[in-house]
């Protein structure tokens, strides 16, 4: 096997619960935990990023964020009885390490809302989500441009790293997009959100233009909300960096991250390049491939501090896909795969453990 490439698992808890509980009417606690870590392990795996957060609640017991108290699926309170049992995160930071594995917290820093699972930071602020260009709406996706966003942000980063993690993995995944019913889609469009003070001051400042009136330039506006973002990053560094821990941040490969993806109501600048030659993160994860990835390799020598995030929801049928994929991976050189998720490993295709192991040949 080849020691330089890593593979990584998104343990989703939330999902691994209720497969758990609907499949086979039984917890997901400690013993299962730690036979799949023992299998990651025999397989070859190094990280395990345990989803701490979705929907704006998390699955410890946390002291900042939200911690989840019912289950949005119809009959469905498997997770809530695990979290009455135990700390889940406590419990797989020891199953992890007993198994020789790495465990980051995996945090989604854009999924803070769905029906009535909302992050209670969030409700009570609601100046820190998106705010519409006609300034008559909040969508509930994150604006880091405020700072009672990022400080918020910083003390969850905080008592996550309390719990002696091995770093912070950061994604941009969310599933703010359940709010249809509630946020008419119609009457938003590209570029319709992101508009909080911070970021029409900072325009205006920089370009001399006052973007509620004026149409404001796609790259300019996406790159002043990714120096607020990168604002939050430096802030996590800093810490991360104290405590000798790793951080993982999410992009695309086309260096920014839109929302919803395609439609663009919001697009958030992460140049992902700059992240790594100036160290601001430890590695870089591509949620994302688009056009032109084969010119991205060459202009980034050091691929080996990329991480390529594979999609496997789909079971069997995305075997030709995913193995493709782990080639093409092996092939250019990138230095990690991170799978998602483990919930089709344990619960709907064995056959993904082969197709893992063999990024490792």
């Amino acid at each position: 096997m080849v020691s330089n490439r890593h593979l990584c698992m998104n343990f989703d808890y939330f999902d691994m619960t209720c497969s758990a509980g609907a499949r086979e009417n039984s917890l997901y606690g400690p013993e299962r935990m730690r036979r799949h870590f023992k299998r990651c392990a025999d397989v070859g795996f190094s990280r395990i990023f345990f989803r701490v957060s979705a929907f704006g609640t998390v699955v410890y017991p946390s002291k900042v964020a939200t911690p989840f108290e019912r289950d949005f699926r119809v009959g469905c309170m498997w997770l809530k009885r695990n979290m009455d049992a135990f700390d889940p995160l406590a419990v797989a930071r020891e199953e992890a390490r007993a198994a020789g594995l790495k465990i980051y917290a995996w945090v989604t820093l854009f999924d803070s809302y769905m029906h009535w699972l909302d992050d209670g930071f969030f409700q009570r602020n609601p100046e820190c989500y998106m705010l519409s260009r006609k300034q008559d709406l909040y969508f509930p996706l994150p604006c880091y441009a405020v700072e009672k966003t990022r400080a918020y942000r910083l003390r969850e980063a905080r008592e996550l790293l309390d719990y002696g993690l091995d770093g912070i993995f950061y994604s941009v995944h969310s599933h703010s997009g359940t709010v249809a019913k509630v946020y008419p889609w119609d009457k938003l469009g590209p570029l319709s959100i992101g508009y909080n003070p911070p970021i029409v001051e900072s325009y205006r400042e920089e370009y001399g233009v006052d973007i509620l009136k004026h149409e404001p330039e796609p790259e300019k506006l996406r790159g002043i909300h990714g120096e607020f973002f990168d604002l939050y990053l430096r802030s996590v560094r800093e810490m991360i960096s104290a405590r000798k821990c790793e951080l993982i941040g999410t992009s695309d490969s086309c260096k920014y991250w839109d929302y919803p993806p395609g439609h663009g109501y919001v697009e958030v600048g992460f140049d992902w390049p700059a992240w790594l030659k100036t160290n601001l993160v430890d590695q870089a994860c591509m949620i994302r491939w688009g056009p032109g990835d084969d010119a991205i390799f060459k202009e980034n020598a050091d691929l080996s501090r990329l991480i390529s995030w594979i999609w496997i929801h789909g079971g069997e049928s995305q075997l030709p896909r995913v193995r493709k994929h782990v080639d093409f991976c092996r092939e250019h050189g990138i230095g990690g795969i991170t799978f998602h998720e483990a919930e089709v490993f344990e619960f709907s295709c064995p056959e993904y453990w082969r197709v893992a192991e063999s990024f490792l040949r």
